[in-house]
């Protein structure tokens, strides 16, 4: 038993039970400064990680690009065993200054629609050398690049979902990029972009803060010389 100032007499554990819950009122929820610490840690774990995330998915995109110029390198060189010939425009010749190389790249139809429904030989012997569902063009004759407008091949080559057919479609691949405000030229951020590669302009923080994402044309290469072909990219 014990007693309270009133001389009231009361059981220990109700004076127990007592405390526990005013101890339990006074700790509910969380108070302002336990907040604003774990807002301040979560932000400083976010500020730690960001640019490793960020990292991360530019070696992912750069690699997924690497794939697709490999996969469109074994497919022309498929061509050329099967064909016994380079998918090429006709009349081009190789010139001995450019050391006997063909470079295609904002007219790489040239090189790539020879590669789609393409005679094996014999009566409606057809084949296809690349899978026309998973690239993608424009679908609108491009003059200048970057274009922001993309779609699959296969609808642009078939005129599906709303899309006119076209004959000349331009693979194309998605690039982060900066413009020059000197000389409207093109720089992938891939690299560490300090400089323009055409007019040597030194871009500066506000520059790189325009950083924009667009769809450039692969360049193709083919050696006639050494019967070599390197599909790859404009930057």
């Amino acid at each position: 038993m014990v007693t309270d100032n009133n001389g009231k007499a009361g059981s220990v554990s109700e004076s127990e039970d007592n405390m526990k819950s005013v101890h339990y009122r006074s700790r509910s929820g969380f108070t302002l400064v336990e907040m604003l610490i774990v807002v301040g840690v979560l932000g400083m774990l976010i500020g730690l990680l960001a640019p490793a995330i960020l990292q991360s998915i530019k070696v992912a995109q750069r690699r997924a690009r690497a794939n697709e110029c490999a996969m469109l390198e074994e497919a022309i060189l498929e061509f050329w065993h099967d064909q016994n010939k380079w998918p090429i425009k006709k009349g081009d010749t190789p010139r001995k200054s450019a050391g006997y190389k063909l470079t295609y790249g904002d007219n790489n139809y040239e090189v790539f629609n020879q590669l789609v429904d393409a005679d094996f030989g014999g009566r409606k012997k057809i084949k296809t050398y690349i899978v026309t569902g998973r690239h993608i063009t424009t679908p609108q004759k491009e003059t200048s690049y970057p274009s922001f407008a993309a779609a699959s091949l296969k609808d642009v080559l078939e005129g599906r979902n709303g899309l006119s057919r076209r004959a000349d479609p331009v693979l194309v691949y998605w690039v982060e990029f900066l413009e020059c405000p000197k000389c409207g030229e093109y720089n992938g951020t891939d690299a560490d972009t300090k400089r323009c590669r055409k007019c040597d302009y030194l871009f500066t923080r506000d520059d790189k803060k325009r950083t924009n994402r667009g769809l450039f044309p692969y360049k193709v290469t083919i050696d006639l010389l050494n019967n070599s072909v390197v599909v790859d990219e404009q930057f």
